[in-house]
């Protein structure tokens, strides 16, 4: 008896490590104990003792612990019920790994679902105010700029000044160069103050959705700047990258023309801004502003490419611009996109039309910083169709040192300043760095 409680109370322990616990161990010996007791009592009903004899000294069914006691040692394996734990153990882990497995595929098929959601697009059309420069209602023009730049940050520009003669030659001019062999190009590839030609691939503004980069080619003219004028040190300032007279003759002359041109035509539309913001008209021709400007004129050829969103191909990857504003120029090929809401799923993509003999304007980073997101500098790109397509933008910033930070009339205590003071040179830096290819990769 001592020996088959030893053993029984050994048992018990083994079944409680492995398996799972004193309700299995438990269960187990009772199944056992009432299987025992059911023999037991059988063979005892079968005997009807009528003397005196051996018979009478036996006992009768055994007790319930005895029973359970017996059943244990009698007929529970020790081994075998660890191997039934260990089978337990294994089919419970099975069934928590299936359940794992089928929550990691439905959190894997939803976010799919979300990316497709968030790159599905609704492409469509959008109408844009037109502001006149020759307006003599200076009110009307603006209520219309400041309605453009609340809106969607795009407006068109009519009646600047400059002729439609005048803006075909500096398109012919482009085209000339575009045309040129690639080693020729190359020549006057882009330097480290960002001036000369950018080719093929040279940019990325999309990363998250782009495959390759921009298919375009482009060539920076900046504001000349001899190379012995200290101001010549400034990151955005120096003597431009020309082709050679021999094979373009002529080609700098109209650049440096339209440049000058286009810098006239962008303090104009600076002046209505700044009464838009409730500034002073001249607010922008200070010194520090648009006095001394990081004005670039950026020549621009997409390659004969349709696009495809689906598969990251884009003429242009969808991105903001810089600075104050831009000026754009289009020939009659249909491809700039314009998202007035970037955090819309699904996004909705605006084709803006071409205007011929009118400039597409759009506001920059820096004037949204200034205006403390009052006026948008809204998210565009270029998607294509397979045609080829020429443009010319003329990117105007403030002078290396000016301070872009909140306007006093665009903060209160209600709406704080949302952005830290950054300095333009600065601020252009980290943006070209962070869009343009390492000039090292491209070797000699």
């Amino acid at each position: 008896m001592k020996l088959c409680v030893v053993r029984m109370i050994r048992w018990l322990i083994h079944s409680f490590i492995y398996c799972n616990g004193w309700i299995d161990a438990c269960t187990y010996g009772k199944r056992f104990s009432t299987k025992l007791t059911d023999i037991l009592e059988l063979r005892a009903s079968s005997q009807v003792p009528n003397s005196k004899s051996k018979s009478d000294n036996i006992p009768g069914p055994p007790s319930s612990f005895r029973l359970f006691a017996l059943s244990l040692f009698c007929f529970v394996d020790p081994f075998q019920s660890f191997q039934l734990g260990r089978e337990r153990q294994r089919i419970e882990r099975r069934k928590k790994d299936q359940i794992k497995k089928r929550e990691r595929i439905k959190l894997k098929f939803l976010e799919r679902e979300k990316r497709v959601m968030e790159k599905s697009e609704i492409s469509t059309s959008t109408v844009l105010n037109c502001i006149s420069l020759s307006e003599p209602d200076i009110t009307k023009s603006v209520a219309l700029l400041k309605q453009a730049c609340l809106e969607s940050g795009f407006f068109y520009v009519t009646n600047h000044g400059i002729s439609q003669e005048f803006m075909e030659e500096v398109f012919s001019q482009s085209k000339k160069f575009f045309d040129l062999p690639i080693k020729e190009k190359m020549k006057v590839m882009r330097n480290e103050k960002n001036r000369g030609y950018t080719p093929l691939f040279d940019e990325l503004l999309d990363p998250d959705n782009q495959i390759n980069g921009d298919y375009k080619e482009g060539y920076y003219i900046g504001v000349e700047i001899p190379k012995e004028d200290p101001q010549a040190n400034k990151p955005f300032y120096g003597p431009n990258q020309w082709p050679s007279d021999n094979i373009l003759p002529g080609w700098r002359e109209v650049m440096e023309q339209y440049h000058k041109e286009a810098l006239r035509v962008s303090k104009e539309i600076a002046r209505i801004i700044a009464l838009a913001l409730d500034l002073d008209s001249n607010f922008f021709d200070k010194p520090e502003m648009l006095g001394e400007p990081i004005a670039t004129l950026r020549l621009l050829h997409y390659e004969a490419r349709a696009s495809d969103p689906t598969k990251g191909v884009f003429g242009a990857g969808a991105h903001s611009d810089y600075g104050l504003i831009t000026l754009l120029a289009t020939d009659d090929v249909v491809g700039l996109q314009i998202c007035k809401d970037r955090n819309a799923v699904p996004q909705v993509w605006e084709y803006v039309a071409p205007l011929k003999g009118g400039f597409i304007v759009n506001l920059g980073d820096m004037l949204e910083r200034w205006s403390n997101c009052i006026f948008r500098s809204t998210l565009h790109r270029v998607v294509l169709d397979g045609r080829e397509r020429y443009s010319i933008a003329y990117f105007v910033e403030p002078s290396h040192d000016c301070v872009v930070e909140c306007l006093p009339s665009c903060k209160s205590e209600t709406n704080p300043p949302k952005f830290p003071p950054v300095t333009c040179s600065a601020y252009l830096n980290q943006r070209y760095m962070e869009t343009h290819a390492d000039l090292s990769s491209y070797g000699n």
